[in-house]
């Protein structure tokens, strides 16, 4: 490990729960670069369906930004339950609850 407070991995490697880093092997990187190759290219498709947003309804919108909203509270509340504190009992319940919802990033590496 290095960085401030022996906080990062190596380059080349990646952490694992317990705390060690695991080097990464060269199948690691397959869902990386997918990734980066998919995201643009729907951007891109999306582009081009030009929708008017002046004909959307009011309470299609809404529900778009309420969903949004909802998704980046669970992000956040998965990222708060990797933080290492032992939390009371229904705090706790609540953050487990968020690890079937969040994106596990990780399988990325």
């Amino acid at each position: 490990r290095e960085g401030k407070a022996c906080n990062n991995c190596k380059e080349g490697y990646f952490p694992l729960e317990n705390g060690t880093c695991q080097k990464c092997q060269e199948a690691d990187l397959l869902p990386a670069i997918a990734i980066f190759i998919l995201i643009p290219m729907a951007i891109i498709l999306l582009s081009c369906f030009n929708m008017d947003p002046n004909q959307q309804s009011l309470n299609l919108l809404t529900a778009a930004a309420v969903t949004s909203q909802i998704i980046m509270s669970v992000q956040a509340l998965g990222s708060i339950r990797q933080l290492s504190i032992d939390w009371p009992v229904p705090v706790k319940s609540l953050i487990d609850l968020t690890r079937l919802l969040t994106f596990n990033l990780d399988i990325i590496k």
